[in-house]
């Protein structure tokens, strides 16, 4: 009997040896899982805050570059605006002159051809009146 209890005693110490070292493997396990992942999480906040450092970096390039290109284009519309205002202070100048002119060539022409200018200036008259009469 005693050495069934020797047996016993030894079996169990065998199997409590054999679950400690079981339960040591496990924790060795979980302590590199552990370290693992910490590692993976840790790279992997680092690869974010690259990331959101570049895209920070990107959009201040392209808040520049708009800057830059509506700066551009409002000194282009700058110069549109000057150019289409000098051009139409000439057309103007120009258009006064030549509407003077043609009332001093009228008026000319009237002083030297006074009745048959009053004629036809009669005669048109008639002639719009006439128009305006039937479009009414």
């Amino acid at each position: 009997m005693a050495d069934t209890k020797q047996w016993t005693k030894d079996r169990i110490d065998a199997g409590a040896e054999k679950a400690k070292q079981l339960t040591d493997q496990a924790s060795q396990a979980a302590q590199s899982t552990k370290e693992a992942a910490s590692n993976l999480v840790s790279s992997a906040t680092d690869k974010a805050k690259e990331m959101a450092s570049s895209v920070a970096q990107t959009m201040g390039d392209v808040k520049d570059r708009a800057k830059e290109w509506t700066s551009s284009a409002a000194q282009g519309i700058g110069h549109a605006a000057e150019s289409v205002r000098d051009t139409a202070a000439h057309a103007y100048d120009v258009s006064c002159e030549a509407t003077r002119e043609a009332g001093r060539e009228l008026t000319g022409f009237v002083r030297r051809y006074p009745i048959p200018s009053l004629l036809v200036g009669l005669g048109l008259g008639f002639l719009v009146g006439r128009m305006t009469r039937r479009s009414f």
